[in-house]
């Protein structure tokens, strides 16, 4: 039996929890034991991981702010699969990049191209940061803050006119990830967090991932990793093995950012770079695409 834990956990949704009708839950080689539930003797089911066993209970009587404490235990090893989005799980045909164009134009009035602009496994905050250097605009909060509104208020359009695309395998291999009790699905990704919601939401990805690191504050992709490591760490409470971190993505920025966490690396050849660029990068393991996933998951067996 492994550690049991209590943790915050916002917003739970009755459809994210399946009652279990005794004390003990067994599902394949896990069983976990709730120890705790003086307040609420019904036995949950996490949905964010499938494998623990939980119990909720307020934290705050009387108010609005009611949290829960989830009680959990663990008793086998997760394997984290943090995802980039752009390349790897979609295709959307250049919207991203008309996107931050007419939101940059709409925001300041800039109407010239930023071609020059380098855009391929970056993050929004560093793309930004070169935008406005190259268009003489100060980079200061305010200036940020407003072109990011401006971004995401023209993102879905942006979609909807582009034929972009799920690329082949992922929703076989997200749904086989995701019905399992020892993986845990997060993005890593260089989009801000609202704009990989209103991707991911296009595409109907959006109800795979449950955490993640993102572009908003970071200019460099290796922090956004860190940040998606820290919250990997604190959802499973340290049963974080970074032997069972996986980055998952398509360019070689993608492969270096899981190197600096220390965590192994899987590139994929369905972005823009060619094969012989991913290979140069040294992942752990590298695919031509994910059409077969069997290969795949083979590495988190």
């Amino acid at each position: 039996m492994g550690t049991t834990v209590g943790h915050d956990l916002p917003g739970v949704q009755s459809s994210d929890l399946a009652t279990a009708d005794n004390r003990q839950v067994k599902s394949g080689v896990r069983t976990a034991v709730l120890l705790n539930h003086a307040l609420n003797p019904d036995m949950k089911i996490c949905g964010e991981c499938k494998g623990c066993v939980v119990t909720l209970q307020p934290r705050w009587w009387g108010n609005d702010e009611s949290r829960n404490i989830i009680t959990r235990s663990y008793d086998s090893v997760m394997h984290v699969c943090l995802f980039d989005i752009d390349g790897t799980l979609i295709h959307t045909r250049g919207a991203g990049m008309a996107a931050l164009r007419d939101g940059l134009r709409a925001a300041f009035g800039v109407a010239e191209p930023t071609d020059q602009v380098a855009v391929h496994g970056r993050t929004d905050r560093g793309i930004t940061r070169d935008l406005f250097r190259f268009h003489g605009i100060e980079d200061i909060p305010e200036h940020w803050t407003r072109f990011r509104e401006s971004y995401v208020q023209v993102l879905p359009q942006s979609l909807a006119q582009r034929p972009g695309m799920v690329l082949p395998g992922i929703v076989p291999l997200l749904e086989t990830l995701k019905a399992r009790e020892d993986v845990s699905l997060g993005l890593l990704t260089g989009n801000t967090r609202e704009g990989a919601r209103i991707k991911l939401a296009h595409y109907g990805l959006d109800g795979y991932f449950n955490f993640g690191g993102f572009g908003d504050d970071h200019f460099e992709r290796d922090d956004v990793a860190r940040e998606a490591l820290a919250v990997a760490k604190s959802r499973l409470h340290g049963n974080c093995d970074l032997q069972h971190v996986w980055v998952i993505g398509d360019t070689p920025t993608d492969v270096s950012c899981g190197r600096a966490i220390g965590a192994r690396t899987l590139a994929v050849a369905t972005g823009n770079h060619t094969w012989d660029e991913l290979a140069a990068a040294r992942p752990d393991h590298l695919a031509v695409d994910f059409c077969n996933p069997e290969p795949v998951l083979a590495l988190w067996q």
